[in-house]
């Protein structure tokens, strides 16, 4: 919601041709930039890392109960 208010009031900047349009493009266009970038960094890259980390420890749990079934073969697994 904010990415969106911020890259709306900043496009008239963008594509101004007015008087001080020649100073503000500059600011404007990195701005615009960034709020995308990291509205992507946020929504996509974070949620991914946290999934392939999750599935990472998820593995490595799965891994260290594998020798435990090995020596005692009777009990069962519980699932939390």
């Amino acid at each position: 919601m904010t990415v969106a208010t911020i890259v709306a009031s900043l496009l008239p900047l963008l594509w101004s041709t007015r008087t001080g349009a020649e100073v503000m493009k500059p600011l404007a266009a990195p701005v615009i930039g960034g709020m995308v970038s990291s509205l992507i960094h946020i929504l996509i890259v974070t949620p991914v890392i946290f999934v392939w980390l999750r599935k990472k420890e998820m593995g490595l749990v799965e891994t260290v109960a594998e020798p435990a079934r090995a020596a005692a073969p009777g009990l069962r697994e519980v699932a939390v």
